[in-house]
């Protein structure tokens, strides 16, 4: 019998089987060091900081539904959870009009409202300062978009506090 008759009872092991088990070896390795990395972030996103800040010029309904105390507070970027409404108060939106003098007189808006309260959110502190969520770097004057159970809201931050931990 010639050698290009013969059957081989075992069997073959070539290239592509090397890449198969590479591979798979390779998906292993990545849901471990996955587990691992998102059980880090997890816990070093056990911080909290209350953050002050203001909404101008929304709708009287619009105010009246997101000054809901201990309401969720989620990022309309992510629809992440990222804490809850502590205070909250609205009042009509001050505007400064030039009269023909070329004084400035301060009135209200009587439609537009302006809203003005303290967050607690959950993050990161480093060395730069708070980070939302672990991602957003929460400074004096930027402004992030968040929504509760019924209003969406583009928030200034005004303000970021450190909370004391309970042990």
């Amino acid at each position: 019998m010639s050698k290009n008759n013969q059957s081989r009872s075992g069997a073959r092991f070539n290239l592509f089987d090397v890449i198969l088990i590479l591979a798979l070896i390779a998906c292993i390795g990545g849901i471990v060091a996955h587990v691992y990395f998102i059980s880090d972030l997890n816990e070093q996103q056990s911080d909290r900081a209350t953050i002050a800040f203001s909404v101008s010029g929304v709708s009287e309904r619009t105010a009246e539904t997101f000054c809901v105390t201990d309401c969720a507070i989620y990022s309309s970027e992510n629809d992440h959870l990222l804490g809850s409404l502590v205070t909250a108060t609205y009042t009509n939106q001050a505007l400064s009009i030039e009269t023909p003098d070329g004084s400035l007189v301060t009135v209200t808006h009587p439609d537009k409202m302006d809203i003005t309260g303290d967050m607690s959110l959950t993050g990161t502190w480093s060395e730069d300062g708070f980070l939302i969520d672990g991602i957003t770097l929460a400074t004096v004057g930027k402004t992030i978009s968040v929504y509760t159970n019924g209003a969406v809201c583009t928030v200034t931050i005004t303000g970021v506090y450190p909370q004391l931990q309970k042990k």
